[in-house]
Protein backbone atom coordinates (compact mmCIF):
# COMPACT_ATOMS: atom_id res chain seq x y z
CA UNK A 1 0.00 0.00 0.00
CA UNK A 2 1.55 3.49 -0.99
CA UNK A 3 2.39 5.60 1.85
CA UNK A 4 -0.03 7.96 2.93
CA UNK A 5 0.83 11.79 3.05
CA UNK A 6 -0.01 13.67 6.04
CA UNK A 7 -2.70 16.06 4.37
CA UNK A 8 -4.18 12.56 3.28
CA UNK A 9 -4.07 11.26 7.10
CA UNK A 10 -5.93 13.70 8.25
CA UNK A 11 -8.58 13.79 5.46
CA UNK A 12 -9.23 10.19 6.08
CA UNK A 13 -8.88 9.94 9.58
CA UNK A 14 -11.88 12.73 9.64
CA UNK A 15 -14.20 10.60 7.07
CA UNK A 16 -13.60 7.38 8.85
CA UNK A 17 -15.27 8.69 12.30
CA UNK A 18 -17.50 10.91 10.05
CA UNK A 19 -18.74 8.59 7.31
CA UNK A 20 -20.78 10.49 4.29
CA UNK A 21 -18.85 13.97 5.05
CA UNK A 22 -18.81 16.32 2.43
CA UNK A 23 -15.90 18.72 1.17
CA UNK A 24 -16.49 21.41 3.59
CA UNK A 25 -16.84 19.41 6.73
CA UNK A 26 -13.78 17.05 5.66
CA UNK A 27 -11.89 20.24 5.19
CA UNK A 28 -13.41 22.05 8.27
CA UNK A 29 -12.75 18.80 10.52
CA UNK A 30 -9.39 17.89 9.04
CA UNK A 31 -8.72 21.33 9.86
CA UNK A 32 -7.09 21.62 5.81
CA UNK A 33 -7.27 24.28 3.03
CA UNK A 34 -10.42 23.37 0.59
CA UNK A 35 -8.27 23.17 -2.22
CA UNK A 36 -5.36 20.39 -0.16
CA UNK A 37 -8.86 19.11 0.90
CA UNK A 38 -9.94 18.39 -2.93
CA UNK A 39 -6.36 17.16 -3.92
CA UNK A 40 -6.62 14.89 -1.15
CA UNK A 41 -9.45 13.61 -1.78
CA UNK A 42 -8.60 13.12 -5.02
CA UNK A 43 -5.84 10.94 -4.26
CA UNK A 44 -7.58 9.04 -1.53
CA UNK A 45 -10.06 7.90 -3.98
CA UNK A 46 -7.67 6.97 -6.67
CA UNK A 47 -6.27 4.83 -4.08
CA UNK A 48 -9.68 3.35 -3.32
CA UNK A 49 -9.13 3.85 0.55
CA UNK A 50 -12.37 6.18 -0.40
CA UNK A 51 -16.05 6.18 -2.16
CA UNK A 52 -18.03 8.84 -3.16
CA UNK A 53 -21.47 9.02 -3.59
CA UNK A 54 -24.06 11.70 -4.73
CA UNK A 55 -26.56 12.90 -2.51
CA UNK A 56 -28.72 15.84 -3.10
CA UNK A 57 -26.25 17.68 -5.40
CA UNK A 58 -23.70 16.77 -2.75
CA UNK A 59 -20.28 14.72 -2.96
CA UNK A 60 -20.31 12.82 0.26
CA UNK A 61 -17.00 10.72 0.91
CA UNK A 62 -17.09 7.46 2.70
CA UNK A 63 -14.08 5.12 4.12
CA UNK A 64 -13.52 2.17 2.40
CA UNK A 65 -12.09 0.10 5.52
CA UNK A 66 -8.66 -0.81 3.23
CA UNK A 67 -6.66 0.49 5.12
CA UNK A 68 -7.37 2.42 9.12
CA UNK A 69 -6.14 5.88 9.72
CA UNK A 70 -3.77 5.11 12.59
CA UNK A 71 -1.97 2.21 10.99
CA UNK A 72 -1.79 4.75 7.39
CA UNK A 73 0.01 6.89 9.77
CA UNK A 74 2.47 4.40 11.80
CA UNK A 75 3.52 4.04 8.04
CA UNK A 76 4.26 7.49 7.01
CA UNK A 77 6.30 8.10 10.57
CA UNK A 78 7.78 4.71 11.17
CA UNK A 79 10.81 2.93 8.65
CA UNK A 80 9.30 0.28 7.25
CA UNK A 81 11.87 -2.28 8.72
CA UNK A 82 10.60 -1.61 12.34
CA UNK A 83 7.71 -3.48 14.08
CA UNK A 84 5.03 -1.64 14.49
CA UNK A 85 4.28 -0.58 18.96
CA UNK A 86 2.15 -3.49 20.45
CA UNK A 87 -1.19 -2.44 21.14
CA UNK A 88 -1.07 -3.45 24.72
CA UNK A 89 1.46 -1.13 25.35
CA UNK A 90 -0.66 2.03 24.52
CA UNK A 91 -3.38 1.15 27.60
CA UNK A 92 -2.62 3.94 29.71
CA UNK A 93 -2.94 6.68 26.51
CA UNK A 94 -6.44 4.73 25.43
CA UNK A 95 -7.74 2.59 28.34
CA UNK A 96 -9.61 0.49 26.23
CA UNK A 97 -12.26 -2.95 27.73
CA UNK A 98 -13.14 -4.07 24.80
CA UNK A 99 -12.41 -3.60 21.15
CA UNK A 100 -13.64 -3.99 17.64
CA UNK A 101 -13.91 -2.61 13.60
CA UNK A 102 -16.25 -3.21 11.28
CA UNK A 103 -15.47 -4.32 8.13
CA UNK A 104 -16.23 -1.07 6.82
CA UNK A 105 -13.34 0.41 9.85
CA UNK A 106 -15.97 1.68 12.01
CA UNK A 107 -14.92 1.58 15.74
CA UNK A 108 -16.53 -0.20 18.24
CA UNK A 109 -14.44 0.02 20.82
CA UNK A 110 -15.79 0.73 24.36
CA UNK A 111 -14.75 2.65 27.55
CA UNK A 112 -15.70 2.47 31.21
CA UNK A 113 -16.24 5.63 33.45
CA UNK A 114 -18.04 5.50 36.44
CA UNK A 115 -19.11 1.91 35.96
CA UNK A 116 -20.69 2.38 32.78
CA UNK A 117 -19.71 1.74 29.45
CA UNK A 118 -19.50 4.12 26.69
CA UNK A 119 -18.68 3.74 22.57
CA UNK A 120 -16.12 7.42 22.21
CA UNK A 121 -18.86 8.96 20.81
CA UNK A 122 -20.93 8.97 23.91
CA UNK A 123 -17.84 9.10 25.90
CA UNK A 124 -17.03 12.91 26.33
CA UNK A 125 -20.88 13.97 26.43
CA UNK A 126 -20.80 11.74 29.77
CA UNK A 127 -17.96 12.92 31.52
CA UNK A 128 -18.77 16.80 30.83
CA UNK A 129 -22.14 15.82 31.91
CA UNK A 130 -20.71 14.19 35.40
CA UNK A 131 -18.26 17.37 35.34
CA UNK A 132 -20.84 20.01 35.41
CA UNK A 133 -23.14 17.87 38.34
CA UNK A 134 -20.23 18.14 40.38
CA UNK A 135 -19.02 21.19 39.85
CA UNK A 136 -22.09 23.45 38.47
CA UNK A 137 -19.97 25.98 36.27
CA UNK A 138 -21.15 28.58 33.83
CA UNK A 139 -19.90 28.15 30.06
CA UNK A 140 -17.26 30.47 30.31
CA UNK A 141 -15.99 27.96 33.22
CA UNK A 142 -16.60 24.90 31.28
CA UNK A 143 -14.54 26.33 28.48
CA UNK A 144 -11.54 27.42 30.66
CA UNK A 145 -11.72 23.53 32.33
CA UNK A 146 -11.84 22.37 28.64
CA UNK A 147 -9.84 24.75 26.48
CA UNK A 148 -10.42 24.16 22.70
CA UNK A 149 -6.86 24.91 22.13
CA UNK A 150 -5.75 22.20 24.23
CA UNK A 151 -8.15 19.60 23.49
CA UNK A 152 -8.27 20.74 19.50
CA UNK A 153 -11.91 19.68 18.66
CA UNK A 154 -12.88 19.48 15.29
CA UNK A 155 -15.04 21.17 13.07
CA UNK A 156 -18.08 22.81 15.31
CA UNK A 157 -16.12 22.31 18.87
CA UNK A 158 -16.41 20.23 21.65
CA UNK A 159 -19.78 21.78 23.07
CA UNK A 160 -21.95 24.66 22.22
CA UNK A 161 -25.24 26.15 23.53
CA UNK A 162 -27.90 23.86 22.88
CA UNK A 163 -29.40 26.30 20.65
CA UNK A 164 -26.65 26.86 18.60
CA UNK A 165 -26.24 23.41 18.36
CA UNK A 166 -29.61 22.50 16.72
CA UNK A 167 -29.19 25.01 14.39
CA UNK A 168 -25.75 23.37 13.23
CA UNK A 169 -27.30 19.96 13.34
CA UNK A 170 -30.26 21.37 11.21
CA UNK A 171 -28.18 23.41 8.45
CA UNK A 172 -25.46 20.58 7.96
CA UNK A 173 -28.27 17.84 7.91
CA UNK A 174 -26.74 15.44 10.21
CA UNK A 175 -26.68 15.25 14.06
CA UNK A 176 -23.34 16.66 15.10
CA UNK A 177 -24.65 17.23 18.46
CA UNK A 178 -26.62 15.67 21.13
CA UNK A 179 -29.31 17.72 21.42
CA UNK A 180 -32.06 15.79 22.84
CA UNK A 181 -33.33 16.99 26.16
CA UNK A 182 -32.29 14.29 28.35
CA UNK A 183 -28.50 14.42 26.15
CA UNK A 184 -28.62 18.59 27.09
CA UNK A 185 -26.40 19.04 29.90
CA UNK A 186 -27.32 21.94 32.62
CA UNK A 187 -25.22 24.60 33.28
CA UNK A 188 -24.91 27.62 35.71
CA UNK A 189 -27.66 29.98 33.86
CA UNK A 190 -27.54 28.01 30.30
CA UNK A 191 -27.85 24.64 28.83
CA UNK A 192 -25.49 23.36 26.59
CA UNK A 193 -25.06 20.09 23.94
CA UNK A 194 -21.99 18.29 23.37
CA UNK A 195 -20.69 16.69 20.08
CA UNK A 196 -20.67 13.18 19.28
CA UNK A 197 -17.68 13.74 16.03
CA UNK A 198 -15.05 11.73 18.07
CA UNK A 199 -12.42 10.22 16.60
CA UNK A 200 -9.86 8.12 18.41
CA UNK A 201 -6.95 11.04 18.23
CA UNK A 202 -9.48 13.48 19.66
CA UNK A 203 -10.38 11.10 22.18
CA UNK A 204 -6.64 10.75 23.79
CA UNK A 205 -6.88 14.78 23.89
CA UNK A 206 -9.09 14.84 26.08
CA UNK A 207 -9.05 11.53 27.90
CA UNK A 208 -5.13 13.50 28.72
CA UNK A 209 -6.76 16.79 29.96
CA UNK A 210 -9.49 15.21 31.86
CA UNK A 211 -7.07 13.84 34.85
CA UNK A 212 -6.25 16.70 35.39
CA UNK A 213 -10.00 17.12 37.04
CA UNK A 214 -9.89 13.46 38.34
CA UNK A 215 -11.84 12.45 35.84
CA UNK A 216 -10.58 8.86 34.65
CA UNK A 217 -11.54 5.60 31.85
CA UNK A 218 -11.00 2.00 33.65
Amino acid sequence: METLKLNQQKALGFISANQGSNLDDIAAGAKLNRLVAVGSLKQLVDLKLVTIEEKDGKQLYTATGNIKPEKAKKTAEKPAAEKPEPEEKKEDKEPKLKAGKSKSGKDFSTYKFQGVEYKKGRLIHAMIAHYAQQHEPTLAELKDAFPADQIKPYGYGLFRPLSEAKTINTESGRTRFLTKDEEAVKLKGSRIAVTNQVTADLLERFLTHAKKHKLYVK
